[in-house]
C-alpha cells in the first residue's frame, strides 16, 4: 500500500544526515567541537595529530563540512541550540521519569534540543541518578553491577536519534521508571 511505497522511496532517497545546509561553522557550538575532538582522541588513542589541525579541517576530515558548509549530521552533533531549533525543528529529545511504569504523570522531565555530543552526558546523568545496583554472587564474593550501563545507554540514545525519521513532527522519548528504560523514536 501507500505506506510500503513511502518506505521504498525513503530507502532510495539521499541520506538525510549527509545533506548539506546553507550554514557554516558559525552554527556550531565551540564546546561541542572541543568535546568531539576529545572523544575522537580517546577513541583513536591519538593525543597529538588532531590538535595540529583547524576545526574546519577536522570537521572536513569527518565529512561534516564541505566547501565551508555543514551537513545535517554536523548540526545535530555539534549545533547551537537556536540553529538546531530553526533548521531541524524535530530534533528534540525528551527524558521523563515516572515512579512506576503505569503512572501517567512524570516526576522529572528534561527537554533537550542542543548538540548531541553535549546532550549525551546530561541524559546519562539523569538516567544514572536513579540507577540501582544489583549484587551478583560469585562464589564467596559479591560484585556490584549497575542495572543501567553507561555504554549501553549511550548506544541506545544514539540509535534512537540516528534512526528516527526527521520528517515526522515528533520527538525522541526516553522513558525511565525504577524497572526499565524505554526509547521511542518517530518512524520506528
Amino acid at each position: 500500500g501507500q505506506a510500503e511505497i513511502g518506505t521504498i522511496l525513503n530507502e532510495t532517497s539521499n541520506d538525510y544526515s549527509a545533506e548539506f545546509l546553507d550554514l557554516g561553522m558559525g552554527a556550531l557550538d565551540g564546546n561541542a567541537i572541543k568535546k568531539i575532538r576529545l572523544m575522537y582522541k580517546a577513541k583513536n588513542k591519538d593525543n597529538t595529530s588532531v590538535d595540529k589541525i583547524t576545526d574546519s579541517q577536522f570537521l572536513a576530515d569527518l565529512a561534516l563540512l564541505k566547501n565551508g558548509k555543514i551537513n545535517n549530521c554536523a548540526l545535530l552533533l555539534l549545533g547551537k541550540e537556536d540553529f538546531i531549533r530553526d533548521f531541524i525543528p524535530n530534533a528534540e529529545i525528551i527524558f521523563e521519569y515516572r515512579n512506576s511504569p503505569d503512572e501517567i504523570k512524570y516526576s522529572d522531565r528534561l527537554n533537550l534540543r542542543k548538540a548531541l555530543v553535549l546532550t549525551l552526558e546530561e541524559l546519562w546523568a539523569k538516567i544514572n541518578i536513579r540507577n540501582y545496583i544489583i549484587q551478583l554472587s560469585e562464589g564467596l564474593t559479591r560484585r556490584n553491577i549497575s542495572a543501567f550501563n553507561e555504554d549501553v545507554m549511550r548506544e541506545a540514545i544514539l540509535n534512537a536519534v540516528v534512526h528516527r525519521d526527521y520528517k515526522l513532527p515528533a520527538s525522541v522519548f526516553i522513558l525511565q521508571d525504577p524497572s526499565q528504560i524505554i526509547f521511542k523514536n518517530p518512524g520506528g
